[in-house]
């Protein structure tokens, strides 16, 4: 009797030891994961503002040209 409640303890820490060496692993990656999210985050806002910088540039390229096109008109 002692002997199958020492393997089944044996079992026990057994299990315990998988399953906090399977929660560091886990942990780990996270923790990668999660830097390579704000590294990609980092790169997502610069894109952003020059997205609306874009956006800003073409209006005012549309405006520019609506105007000289109805320079052109008036000129004829």
């Amino acid at each position: 009797m002692a002997t199958h409640w020492g393997r089944q303890e044996d079992a026990y820490k057994t299990s315990l030891r998988v399953a906090q060496k399977a929660k560091e692993e886990a942990n780990k990656r996270l923790h990668e994961v999660s830097q390579a999210q704000a590294e990609l985050l980092n790169q997502v806002v610069p894109l952003r503002v020059k997205i609306v910088d874009f956006e800003e540039a073409a209006k005012t390229s549309e405006a520019q040209q609506k105007k000289l096109e109805i320079q052109c008109i008036d000129r004829e």
